[in-house]
């Protein structure tokens, strides 16, 4: 019966086993993409052991956190940048950085992204959308970005406690959604072109 039971778990061991390979497979893809599309980039960022480069952290190979603030970092961001499914935070501010800003979608596990002080020129649209664990977003001083509008699936982002996003060409009126973020705590969205009354969700709440 023992026997029997083993060989009934070996296919799942087996398979769990080549899902977690190839997951790494995939961080380690989009890494090597990431340091590809960066000058200036921190001289250990290379060879493919990416959890020892500066600013880069790990669980089991696979990518939690990127962080590299005020780096002097030039470049562009893979497209294919949301495969790294683990990712809790995405540090890249006060940077050089252009061109278009990949999605995030679907980066259940994201917690912090702080992408102001650069010069991206895009956002796409889904941008937000399946970001259910974010807490705090800043995309403040990119006045390259094409204009762009808050979005309806922020609400996915129901722990979202810090939104900035001053100077980041943003048109159109602010949606009636900030009902949806019990825990907002700030929101900068001046510098823009905003237009249209404030929304009722606003209520009493102080930013």
């Amino acid at each position: 019966m023992a026997s029997q039971n083993a060989s009934l778990l070996l296919p799942t061991i087996c398979s769990l086993l080549a899902i977690s390979f190839l997951s790494a497979a995939d961080d380690a893809g989009v890494m090597s993409k990431l340091a590809s599309g960066l000058t200036s980039k921190p001289s250990d960022w290379t060879g493919s052991d990416y959890c020892s480069w500066t600013g880069i952290n790990c669980d089991a190979k696979r990518v939690t956190s990127i962080s590299l603030a005020s780096k002097s970092l030039s470049g562009t961001l893979p497209s294919d940048l949301n495969q790294l499914s683990q990712l809790k935070t995405l540090s890249l501010q006060q940077n050089s950085l252009s061109g278009a800003l990949p999605s995030l979608s679907n980066l259940s596990s994201l917690e912090k992204v702080f992408l102001d002080g650069n010069n991206f020129e895009s956002l796409p649209s889904g941008f937000f959308s399946g970001l259910t664990n974010l807490q705090i977003f800043s995309i403040s001083n990119n006045n390259n970005l094409a204009p762009w509008t808050i979005p309806t699936d922020l609400t996915q982002s129901s722990s979202l406690n810090s939104f900035y996003a001053s100077n980041a060409s943003i048109i159109g009126s602010i949606p009636d959604i900030f009902g949806s973020f019990p825990s907002l705590q700030n929101l900068r969205l001046s510098y823009n072109n905003l237009t249209g009354p404030l929304p009722a969700s606003f209520g009493d709440r102080r930013f």
